[in-house]
């Protein structure tokens, strides 16, 4: 053959491809067209109630059609390489199928749906088997490579329902649904008898069960795959309609049937693909390139006409859903949403059909099924509405389609088996001691894959099997050559890596889904349609906190500090304004609230926010470049343990505590959690005066006790760890210790209960005895820590302070939504006031700072110091009651305004960052925190929603009583005697000296 003979062979071979795709696809259209006519039609003459029982009935034969087309279709595409009567006698099997199936499908139509659409029912029961025949027959041409024969045939049964749909508009008497579904029915048997004729075949039953059992798993596979949509769209529909009503089934349904053209090309994408790249063998890449050219191009497309149909005018729209179209046009930008999310979902579906990859594909489409059906049945339930449950679905589409996308990774090339010459590499072991498992990466450590080459010496060889077929099993094990050997755990801990980092992302994802738009959708839904826009301020706080809070929970760090900090924005700063802004409804303990002020509530809020990001940031490049620079040595180094706790001054503390905590108890009442938390205050200002007196002692009291119980706890630990590395401690001392953790946790969880305690101090102490005893010890742990306190934060803490006011439990709210609307919740009403008070009587620069920090200076020898922020506050507004929070942000912008809003909230950042770092390092070495690092981050969450002035008792004599016990480091010289050179650094000198003793004994 000539060179020119060639080209002219290759362009010939060219063409002969485009017409088939252009026929194909265009079959493809034409066929759903008819199917998506017909429903506008229906939809024209009837209402809304009687539109949504017969979609159902139609939705239920276009589900057992999808299934037909994967379980029959699939495998006559996959057969396109092969003979025309290979091909034909595949497709008078399939067509025996589909005219079994059909009538069973027709009587469970008549049954169902004879009641609620009389005749229309009995015309679809007909329809059924003709319907599911035709469409076999049509795979059997386009597999032959004569698309262009079903277009014809196609053509016509869509002309005809076009024809039915302009009757429905200008017929000179409105037929009615019986009628069109039977006109739909007579194209549909037309379209079946030009088929037959045309292919001359008739259905087969000779040899039907051994044609049944060839390939059943990946028939299956395939029906399963394609009729799952369909069925996935029928059960959401019933499931809707049986939760809500008929209207809520035809706004959805509406919506869909207009955006259905999209549907339609990605099915018609798939015949050609699948059919085409089985034909010319093409390679994973080269698929996969085009089908993202295509899923970009296609969600384009579905975001313009998304637009366009949502700006159509009312009298066109109603062309094509009559009276539904209203319903249907409210929820249509959300379901573009989920179109384009599809689009892209359903590419990687095409990408893993094509290389028959069935499993994954089944597995992608059921994780998508299954999400979405639970998405709209909780829509359903919680939202009660068709915008409630679109913007379910949409979500879970996104969710799903970026999990897939995560775990396939289809733009990496799959490797291949490589053929080893294992005689030439001196092999003399049993093959099967060379098998590795698959590697997916394009280069790493040396080892370079050339588009599925495992190494370039051994080229990948070429496809064996049938085209279309699947790989053997052992064909799917990857083959090593043993000079590679010695690089497999380095490949293997990198697909580890890699699998971890997936993960990772994955729970960033879900978990800002869930904080960042589902949570505040279901609140915008219960509350009601907004008046205004100021709730698009709290809205932005809730973004911006939950993309924090879940970038770290997908991280893994545990970062204990900015789990309060950004656990506090969400819900008081966030959440809560949210709902109060669209109920248009402040909390009782702060009327007359400004509302035009909220923006720059907000904006005070949002500032301090992004400053305190800053801090973040910042904080963590500069530690980026001094680990870059510590880096000199390669090899990591075990960390060093130091002991971290006086053991003496750990014992007076202690007994300190206890004496303290005796006289408090003894002068309030021996019993705690008996009492409610009025009558534990009354008690106190009856027992020491003047009241200030008495607050100041029992701060003393409580941070002691806190402080020693944690204290006596770290020094158990770290005695521990010692003894696993050769110097334990003495029976004696442990035993102490445990008799007076028993001791001092006993008299903790009296004198600091829920029962008779503020909400905060008693979580606080709860919180640093669960850190202590490894709460936070792994990145599993945290986690689930993290989300169980956000949780709490919202459902548990309103209910928390039910024994305020007597010894009976007092639940004051129904549900979460009602709960951010108490005064628990004053927060940003706060921030507003104060910003209100600011502008009116100016700022006086660093008075609020110096009260705080001059907090135990009594008011009789100080008469103008500052009252608390919050006091300062509520007086400023006239209010009665004057037990209100002041927030740090606010707090910052009183002592300075916005200049000491951005200062103080960027060194917090900083500042709190490297903490969390420090942290972070404890917890993997001693499995809890430091002394401080139990108790401060929780106790921070009372210095966010101040006053400061408040809080500063407390916070005080927790670092004096930290600061105490606290043990400081010893001179060089004794620190390592010189008898000991192998024992470690932090071993105490007298320690030394006492098995220096022992041992010389």
């Amino acid at each position: 053959m000539g060179r020119l003979e060639e080209q002219g062979l290759m362009a010939t071979r060219a063409r002969m491809t485009r017409f088939r795709a252009v026929a194909g696809g265009l079959d493809q259209l034409l066929s759903s067209t008819s199917n998506g006519l017909i429903i506008f039609a229906v939809a024209v003459v009837s209402t809304p109630q009687q539109f949504g029982h017969i979609t159902v009935l139609m939705t239920a034969l276009v589900a057992v059609l999808g299934a037909a087309r994967g379980a029959f279709g699939t495998p006559l595409l996959l057969k396109s390489d092969q003979s025309s009567d290979q091909i034909r006698r595949e497709g008078s099997h399939a067509m025996m199928a589909a005219l079994v199936i059909g009538p069973l499908l027709g009587v469970a139509i008549l049954l169902v749906g004879y009641g609620p659409v009389g005749t229309a029912a009995v015309w679809l029961a007909l329809a059924a088997p003709f319907v599911l025949a035709q469409d076999v027959l049509r795979y059997v041409v386009i597999a032959e490579g004569r698309p262009d024969q079903a277009a014809i045939w196609d053509g016509i049964w869509c002309a005809g329902t076009a024809a039915l749909l302009l009757m429905s508009w200008w017929g000179p008497n409105e037929p009615t649904i019986s009628l069109l579904v039977g006109g739909w029915t007579g194209l549909a048997i037309i379209a079946f008898i030009g088929l037959v004729a045309t292919l001359r075949i008739k259905p087969r039953f000779r040899g039907a069960m051994s044609w049944l059992r060839a390939g059943l798993t990946h028939r299956v596979r395939y029906g399963v795959d394609a009729g799952l949509e369909q069925v996935t769209v029928f059960v959401i529909l019933t499931g809707v309609g049986l939760l809500t009503t008929p209207a809520v089934t035809a706004a959805l349904r509406g919506a869909t049937a207009v955006l259905a053209p999209i549907g339609m090309f990605g099915n018609a994408i798939q015949l050609i693909v699948i059919s085409e790249s089985t034909r010319l063998s093409s390679q994973p890449r080269q698929v996969w390139h085009a089908l993202l050219r295509i899923a970009i191009v296609t969600g384009f497309v579905t975001a313009t006409g998304g637009l366009l149909l949502y700006l159509l005018p009312e009298r066109f729209g109603t062309y094509l859903l009559g009276d539904s179209w209203i319903l249907a046009a409210f929820v249509l930008p959300v379901v573009v949403l989920e179109y384009i999310a599809s689009a892209f979902s359903l590419s990687l579906a095409i990408y893993l059909r094509t290389f028959n990859r069935s499993a994954e594909a089944l597995a992608l489409k059921i994780a998508l099924s299954m999400t979405m059906i639970t998405g709209a049945t909780v829509g359903a339930v919680v939202f009660h509405s068709a915008i409630g449950v679109a913007i379910c679905l949409a979500l879970s589409t996104l969710f799903v389609t970026g999990i897939a996308y995560a775990l396939v990774r289809p733009w990496r090339p799959r490797v291949r088996a490589a053929s080893v010459d294992i005689a030439a590499e001196g092999f003399q072991g049993p093959p099967t001691q060379l098998i590795a498992e698959s590697i997916e990466a394009t280069s790493h450590n040396g080892i370079r894959l050339l588009d599925g080459d495992l190494d370039p010496d051994h080229p990948s060889p070429p496809h064996e099997q049938a085209p279309g077929a699947e790989a053997p099993f052992w064909r799917s094990v990857r083959v090593l050559p043993v000079r590679h050997w010695k690089k497999l755990p380095a490949i293997i801990i990198s697909r580890r890596e890699a699998g971890r980092s997936a993960k990772a992302a994955l729970i960033a994802l879900w978990t800002f889904v869930v904080m960042g738009v589902l949570v505040p959708a279901v609140i915008v839904q219960l509350s009601g349609y907004p008046k205004n826009l100021y709730w698009i301020g709290p809205l932005l706080i809730i973004a911006v906190s939950a993309a924090r809070f879940a970038w770290f929970m997908g991280t893994g760090e545990r970062r204990l500090f900015e789990l309060i900090f950004w656990c506090f924005s969400y819900a008081f700063l966030g959440l809560a304004p949210l709902a109060q802004l669209l109920r248009e409804s402040w909390p009782v303990t702060v009327p007359r609230t400004d509302t035009s002020f909220a923006w720059w509530g907000s904006a005070i809020t949002l500032v301090g926010i992004v400053a305190f990001l800053i801090g973040v940031g910042l904080d963590r490049v500069l530690q980026m470049r001094r680990s870059a620079a510590n880096a000199t040595d390669v090899k990591r180094q075990p960390a060093e343990m130091k002991e971290t706790v006086d053991y003496r001054r750990m014992m007076v503390l202690t007994l300190a505590a206890i004496a303290l905590n005796a006289y408090y108890l003894s002068s309030v009442g021996v019993v705690q959690f008996v009492k409610s938390r009025d009558e534990s205050l009354q008690a106190l200002t009856s027992a020491f005066a003047p009241p200030n007196a008495g607050i100041v002692f029992r701060s003393a009291v409580f941070m002691s006790i806190i402080v020693s119980w944690v204290a006596l706890v770290r020094y158990r630990r770290e005695a521990k760890i010692a003894a696993r590395r050769g110097c334990p401690e003495s029976a004696g001392r442990l035993n102490l210790n445990l008799v007076l953790i028993v001791i001092v946790g006993v008299l903790l969880l009296n004198s600091l209960n829920p029962v008779s305690n503020a909400r905060y101090l008693s979580g606080t102490a709860v919180l640093a005895i669960a850190a202590a005893l490894g709460m936070f010890a792994s990145s599993f742990r945290f986690r689930a820590s993290a989300y169980g306190f956000l949780l709490a934060l919202l459902v548990i803490f309103p209910q928390a302070d039910a024994f305020r006011y007597s010894r009976e439990a007092n639940v004051k709210v129904s549900n979460p939504i009602e709960a951010l609307l108490t005064p628990d919740y004053d927060s940003f009403a706060q921030i507003v006031n104060g910003y209100t008070i600011a502008i009116r009587d100016g700022i006086h620069v660093g008075n609020q700072a110096l009260g705080v920090i001059l907090f135990w200076i009594p008011r009789a020898l100080w008469p103008g110091k500052a009252y608390d922020s919050g006091i300062v506050i509520a007086n400023g507004r006239g209010y009665s009651f004057t037990n209100l929070s002041a927030p740090l942000w606010i707090e910052f912008f009183l002592n300075g305004g916005w200049i000491a809003l951005v200062i103080g909230m960027f060194a917090l950042g900083a500042a709190l960052h490297r903490w969390d770092t420090r942290l972070d390092k404890e917890l993997a070495q001693y499995s809890m925190p430091t002394i401080l690092g139990c108790i401060l981050p929780f106790y921070m969450l009372i210095l966010l929603r101040g006053s400061l002035l408040q809080a500063a008792p407390y916070l005080f004599f927790t670092l004096v009583c930290a600061y105490f016990v606290q043990r400081r480091p010893e001179k060089e010289p004794d620190a390592v005697p010189a008898p000991f050179p192998g024992l470690p650094r932090w071993m105490p000198a007298k320690r030394l000296r006492r098995e220096e003793l022992t041992n010389s004994v």
